[in-house]
């Protein structure tokens, strides 16, 4: 049945079949884009003339400010991230997103055909949709549990516009999307977030259930551990703000170089971090995770060798910080008290790890491997001494990579560029 508006107008805009899917079969649909894409082709089949939707919602994460999902009719749905950073705030607040987010504020503007670029009182993206041949825009606000509003966006190429009754009538679909969308959010902004404190892997494991504590699995991986040396007597030198800068600049860099060679970085001790790559083998000869660990070690260090020749024009701080990597087996999984847990790894090989790592001080070496770590890599290593150390049996034989002439220099320019 047809609608009238506030305005006496009839709607030719049905949503009914909007409104139960969104009841029913919406709730089912478990990926972002899926739904989103599939709300807009519904909203369109049922007689409101879209051509373009975004629905915008910010989150809670350190680095991002907001996913937007951009649908335009005919084309694949885009899932857009934004930065958290100064350029997106200014961004979003000359846009009319800003009064839907702020103030809960629905807004709509008809786009002149002609006018200045952009004409007096519109924002840029009226004049971006101007000349993609769009001729009105709608914004509305989209209220979750907790108060806080998103935005859902909306805009046509028909010649006349949106109709005022069928802009009412899709206005009224914003309550019963919200729950959904809300729910969306929340998983989204849950996972994260569990990436960021405890990694992806890790994080994705935690939210398919595996919160036991104890309940894990022995896997066989590259364990890297790194550590920030004179730390303590830094500690005592710097202020707390100097102190917690010079320690994000080390993780900066190591975890950056870790990620991007599809490592994870499970966590932060102190000054230390612990990482895995894991393997499908350690007996593999040429293993391809032994290999992707040691780039990632070489990256980290010719990034922190070019960030202290930075420093030292600068008359800053330099980083010194030593690398180890073994391969071995390990529990990973929950461990911790009743009421807080941690997931993690543990075992031999994580210990030896950290030992070795203890020798890169007095050998001068920035980057040490374990004899087991040398045999199934692809690359050449010299060993540089034999060691006993506290609390693993026996000598323990450790390398360092035979380095090629000019390889260094070559990786430290590349790094810098």
């Amino acid at each position: 049945m047809a609608r009238k508006s506030t305005t006496g107008a009839t709607a030719s805009f049905n949503s009914a079949a909007v409104r139960n899917w969104l009841s029913h079969d919406g709730y089912l649909v478990a990926d972002n884009k899926t739904f989103i894409a599939r709300f807009a082709d519904l909203v369109r089949a049922a007689g409101l003339p879209l051509d373009r939707m975004t629905v915008s919602i910010p989150i809670l994460h350190p680095q991002i400010a907001g996913h937007s999902y951009l649908w335009v009719h005919g084309e694949e749905i885009v899932d857009r991230t934004f930065p958290a950073t100064a350029d997106t705030m200014r961004m979003m607040e000359a846009s009319p997103i800003r009064a839907a987010y702020r103030e809960g504020k629905n807004t709509r503007y008809r786009i002149p055909p002609q006018a200045p670029d952009p004409a007096d009182g519109e924002f840029a993206i009226h004049a971006d949709l101007r000349a993609e041949g769009y001729t009105d825009h709608g914004t509305y606000a989209v209220r979750f549990s907790d108060g806080t509003f998103k935005a859902v966006t909306i805009a046509t190429k028909a010649p006349a516009g949106f109709d005022d009754a069928d802009l009412e009538v899709f206005c009224d679909l914003m309550t019963p999307l919200a729950p959904l969308l809300e729910i969306r959010t929340l998983k989204m902004m849950s996972r994260a977030l569990l990436d960021v404190y405890i990694g992806p892997t890790a994080g994705a494991r935690v939210l398919r259930g595996e919160i036991h504590r104890g309940e894990g699995e022995v896997i066989q991986s590259v364990i890297w551990f790194s550590d920030l040396r004179n730390s303590t007597q830094l500690s005592s030198e710097l202020d707390g703000k100097q102190m917690i800068g010079h320690l994000n600049a080390f993780f900066s860099i190591v975890t950056s170089a870790v990620d991007e060679q599809g490592g994870e970085v499970l966590k932060f001790i102190g000054d230390s971090v612990l990482a895995i790559f894991p393997c499908a083998s350690i007996e593999e000869s040429g293993c391809q995770s032994c290999h992707t660990a040691e780039t990632a070690a070489q990256n980290a260090i010719d990034r922190a060798n070019a960030f202290n020749a930075r420093a030292r024009e600068e008359g800053r701080l330099a980083i010194d910080f030593g690398i180890a990597l073994h391969v071995g087996e390990v529990f990973y999984g929950n461990v911790g008290g009743e009421a807080r847990l941690d997931f993690t790894v543990i075992g031999r090989a994580v210990n030896l790890a950290a030992r070795i790592e203890s020798a890169t001080r007095d050998t001068r070496h920035p980057l040490l491997v374990s004899a087991e770590f040398a045999r199934i890599s692809r690359s050449p290593f010299t060993q540089v001494g034999t060691f006993r150390f506290h609390g693993v049996d026996g000598w323990t034989k450790v390398f360092a990579p035979a380095e090629i002439p000019g390889e260094v220099e070559h990786r430290i320019a590349a790094a810098s560029a």
